[in-house]
């Protein structure tokens, strides 16, 4: 599956008025950043998941037939893409969990409700083989797909492929290995481990940001009190926290509160994108946490990038020197061209001062 068949499949569920494309999507979604097949992806629970820095991370519990680990059970970090709302893992996240408010309550919960995990891999085949197979045939076939083609598999591969070779600049092919279950061979499976700044770079690349631009060192959208007083700062958190409560009507425990904040502050932030594109039938429009968002929790959610962000940005991680050196260059350059406005104020001021004519 290319990048732009991975897209055009996201942007169809994304825009889709069928109840069951918000999970189809999401599930979608996490298929293709995690880089692990269909039939893993569903016994996720939301034990497993957890809020570090600026991202999301797994980790999956070692199954009967894996006590060892062999498996490669994580952590795994995954990253939002801001940019594009209907890749947006974060944004899909969160319509899910609005949607479906009970995963939130965390402990041994399963993220996708079924009788077995092999009901719920079903049901999402079902509906993936009617998309790529029905719905979207003529969209898929200018792009080199026949009914047939993309199968269980093909997002996995896809990402793989789309993270080692859709870049000049590319993560370690051991991290991408390692994330997907692939065997190195030889010896390199005895010596060659998993390290989290490569596993981070390679989930930011997964998520879709461009690896040549600055902006793939982008944030997570989230909620920015940084020119709020104290007063108003303690206000306003506990605002967004009692929206949240008052909405599900029970108190998240408190590693998936920090979760659920980020997902309220990702639908803020595509608020608009969401009021715009989704179906006038998405489920979406009739969950209680994203009915009538106050304005002034709204407002407060942003997106920033190294040079301009404040205190209460996210670290952001996963970032390759280029792009750390790209976003130098650029926070520089807006040093340079503040520094030249200023100088320019200060001869106008000085020049008015003595009774010249500046030309304003």
């Amino acid at each position: 599956m290319s990048f732009d068949a991975f897209e055009c499949i996201a942007l169809h569920l994304f825009r889709s008025g069928a109840s069951e494309d918000i999970e189809t999507r999401f599930m979608f979604l996490l298929e293709w950043n995690l880089m692990k097949r269909a039939e893993n992806v569903v016994h996720a629970k939301i034990s497993h998941i957890e809020w570090r820095d600026d991202c999301l991370v797994f980790t999956f519990a070692k199954s009967k037939s894996n006590q060892r680990g062999e498996e490669h059970l994580g952590p795994w970090h995954v990253y939002a893409n801001p940019e594009k709302p209907h890749l947006c893992l974060f944004l899909a996240f969160g319509m899910y969990a609005f949607c479906n408010p009970h995963i939130l309550k965390g402990g041994g919960v399963a993220l996708f409700e079924g009788t077995t995990a092999k009901s719920v891999y079903a049901r999402y085949m079902a509906r993936f083989n009617n998309v790529v197979n029905k719905e979207l045939v003529r969209d898929l076939r200018t792009l080199g797909y026949e009914p047939g083609d993309l199968a269980s598999h093909s997002a996995r591969k896809g990402v793989a492929t789309w993270v080692c070779s859709g870049c000049t600049v590319s993560p370690p092919i051991v991290a991408v290995c390692l994330r997907a279950g692939w065997a190195l061979g030889g010896v390199k499976d005895r010596y060659l481990f998993r390290e989290g700044a490569g596993d981070q770079y390679v989930g930011r690349a997964a998520a879709g940001l461009d690896q040549l631009t600055k902006e793939f060192a982008v944030s997570p959208a989230y909620f920015d009190f940084s020119e709020l007083d104290p007063s108003e700062t303690f206000r306003m958190k506990r605002a967004i926290r009692d929206f949240i409560n008052s909405r599900l009507g029970f108190e998240p425990p408190g590693s998936v509160q920090t979760m659920l904040q980020h997902f309220l502050a990702s639908i803020c932030y595509h608020y608009d994108d969401l009021q715009r594109d989704i179906d006038q039938h998405s489920p979406l429009r009739s969950a209680a946490l994203f009915r009538d968002i106050p304005d002034n929790i709204r407002v407060l959610a942003t997106v920033r990038y190294p040079w301009n962000k404040t205190s209460d940005t996210p670290k952001i991680t996963g970032v390759p020197p280029h792009v750390t050196h790209l976003a130098e260059l650029h926070a520089l350059k807006e040093e340079v061209t503040n520094l030249r406005e200023g100088i320019m104020n200060e001869i106008r001021e000085e020049m008015d001062k003595r009774g010249f004519n500046s030309g304003r």
